[in-house]
C-alpha cells in the first residue's frame, strides 16, 4: 500500500493512486521533485512597444512556441529590477494554465530571453538529477490533465502552482527514464502519421455523405441513375405540352406571355437554340450529354417564375394573417422555416403568392443558391426566385436545381462581387436538362431511397 508523509503525520494514498508501477519506481508528489514557478501578474499599462517579450498563453502551442502569436513586452530596465528570477531557461517545460489553451505544453527552445507571465508556469527536475523530457511527455498525459481537471472550481479552468504541486507522478530509476525517452522518441513518428491518418480519415467520414449526395444528384441529371426507358413518352413532346398549357394561361390573362421565346433543339450532333425567331449553335453552353429522350431548356420554359418584394408595412392589409412570408434566413438545408411573420390571404389579391410545389431560390449574397420545395402557400421577398412548375415533377426540378452542375452555372451567373447576385432574367435562363415525366419519378423515387441511406451514415 502506497503511504505519504506529510510533516509527522503519515497517510494512505491507495485511492489516489490509479495503477501498479514497478518494485524500482516511486510515487511522487510533484512538487517535490519539480521546480514549479507560476508567471508575473504583468498588467497592461506596464506593456512598452519594444524590451524584454512577455510569453503568454497564446505564444504556447501544443509542442512548440510561437514568439509571433502575441508580442508584447516590458522594458528591459523593469525586467532587470523585478522580474529576472521568472526566465524560462532553455529545456524547461512551459505550460498554459488558464482558458481554452490549458494543459497545452512545450519545451522552451528559445534563446531570447523572456519572461513568464500570468497563466504561464515552468516546470523542471530539480538540480537535472532526472531527465527533463521524461518529465515532459508525463504532462501530456491524460493522467496527469485528468489530476488538474479534477481540480477544476468555477466554469474558467484556471490553475496554478497549488494545483500543480498536487499532481502525482510515477518516478523510474534515471536509467530507465532515459529508455523510456528514447523509446517514446523512436515511436513518436509512428504516433503523428497515425494520428494524420486518423484526422483524414475523420475528414473523410465528415464529408464522404456530403461529396456522395452530390455525386448521385449530378448522375441523376445525367441520365446516369436510372435506366432510360423507350416506351416514355419523350421529354421534347412534354415540352409542347407544358407550352400548351402556358399558352392557355396567358389567353386566360392569368400570367404574361414571355418576353422571349426559345426553342432548344438538336441537328448534326449540336445543340441550337430558336430565340425570337433567330437561330444561334449553343454548344458552348451544353456542359454534358444527356439520353435522347431527354431535352436541354431555360429554366422559365418550365413553369412560372416570379420574384417578389418586401410588403410595406403602411398596407397593413398584408399583415398578421395566415399566409407566411418567407426571406433567405428561413430557408435552411432544403427545408423552411415557416415561424416568420405572416401575411393576411389579400396577398392573393395582388398575386404575390407561391403555390405548394413550387421552388424557391435565393439569389443575392452569401446563401446565394440556398432553395427550398414549399408545401403551402407562401409569400416571399426581393432576395428569393421562384417557379411553380406546370406538368413536370416539382421534386425532380428540386433535385436538378439542388445538382453541382446548376449549382456552379446559378454562380457564373451571378459574377465575382464581393455580393453575388443573378436578377431574374438570368435565373430564368439557366438550363434544365429534363427528362420524360415517367423518368423523373423514377429519379425521385431512387433518390428519396438514396438519400435516406446516407442520411443514415451522418447518425
Amino acid at each position: 500500500m502506497p503511504y505519504e508523509k506529510v510533516g509527522k503525520e503519515e497517510r494512505c494514498i491507495a485511492e489516489e493512486v490509479p495503477f501498479e508501477i514497478p518494485d524500482s519506481w516511486e510515487w511522487v508528489r510533484l512538487v517535490n521533485i519539480s521546480i514549479i514557478q507560476e508567471g508575473a501578474g504583468i498588467r497592461s499599462f506596464q506593456y512598452r512597444e519594444s524590451g524584454t517579450q512577455i510569453l503568454t498563453v497564446t505564444n504556447i502551442l501544443e509542442n512548440a512556441i510561437d514568439l509571433e502569436k502575441s508580442k508584447k513586452y516590458i522594458s528591459k530596465e523593469e525586467y532587470l529590477e523585478k522580474y529576472q528570477h521568472l526566465t524560462p531557461n532553455i529545456g524547461d517545460i512551459v505550460t498554459a494554465c488558464s482558458g481554452g489553451s490549458w494543459g497545452k505544453t512545450a519545451i522552451f527552445d528559445k534563446t531570447d530571453t523572456m519572461l513568464l507571465n500570468t497563466s504561464t508556469l515552468r516546470l523542471r527536475f530539480f538540480n537535472d538529477l532526472a531527465n527533463n523530457i521524461y518529465l515532459y511527455y508525463i504532462t501530456k498525459s491524460e493522467f496527469f490533465k485528468s489530476q488538474l481537471r479534477v481540480q477544476l472550481s468555477g466554469m474558467q479552468p484556471n490553475f496554478g502552482y497549488a494545483h500543480y504541486s498536487k499532481i502525482l507522478i510515477p518516478l523510474p530509476p534515471l536509467e530507465e527514464q532515459e529508455r523510456i525517452v528514447a523509446k517514446i522518441e523512436e515511436l513518436m513518428p509512428f504516433v503523428e502519421e497515425y494520428d494524420k491518418v486518423e484526422k483524414q480519415n475523420n475528414e473523410l467520414n465528415k464529408s464522404f455523405p456530403d461529396k456522395l449526395k452530390k455525386s448521385i444528384l449530378q448522375d441523376a441529371v445525367q441520365g446516369k441513375l436510372v435506366p432510360q426507358n423507350p416506351d416514355d413518352e419523350p421529354a421534347c413532346k412534354l415540352l409542347k405540352r407544358i407550352k400548351a398549357e402556358k399558352d392557355k394561361l396567358i389567353k386566360e390573362k392569368k400570367i404574361k406571355k414571355d418576353k422571349n421565346e426559345s426553342y432548344i433543339f438538336r441537328r448534326d450532333n449540336s445543340h441550337y437554340e430558336m430565340l425570337n425567331g433567330e437561330e444561334k449553335c449553343i454548344d458552348d453552353e451544353i456542359p454534358f450529354d444527356i439520353p435522347d429522350s431527354w431535352e436541354w431548356v431555360r429554366l422559365n420554359k418550365l413553369g412560372i417564375t416570379l420574384t417578389e418584394n418586401t410588403p410595406s408595412k403602411t398596407h397593413p392589409e398584408y399583415f398578421n394573417g395566415s399566409i407566411p412570408f418567407i426571406s433567405p434566413a428561413d430557408i435552411l438545408n432544403y427545408k423552411i422555416n415557416y415561424c416568420n411573420q405572416s401575411l393576411s390571404d389579400v396577398g392573393k389579391k395582388y398575386g404575390r403568392l407561391c403555390n405548394p410545389g413550387s421552388i424557391l431560390q435565393v439569389c443575392i449574397g452569401g446563401s446565394i443558391g440556398k432553395l427550398a420545395i414549399v408545401d403551402r402557400d407562401i409569400a416571399f421577398n426581393q432576395q428569393i426566385n421562384a417557379i411553380s412548375p406546370i406538368l413536370c415533377v416539382s421534386y425532380y426540378l428540386f433535385i436538378a436545381m439542388q445538382s453541382p452542375y446548376f449549382y456552379t452555372s446559378l454562380n457564373e451567373k451571378a459574377g465575382g462581387t464581393a455580393t453575388p447576385i443573378i436578377n431574374r432574367g438570368e435565373w430564368d435562363k439557366l438550363l434544365i436538362p429534363l427528362p420524360p415525366v415517367a423518368e423523373q419519378e423514377r429519379i425521385v423515387a431512387k433518390i428519396e431511397e438514396l438519400l435516406s441511406k446516407i442520411e443514415r451514415l451522418t447518425k
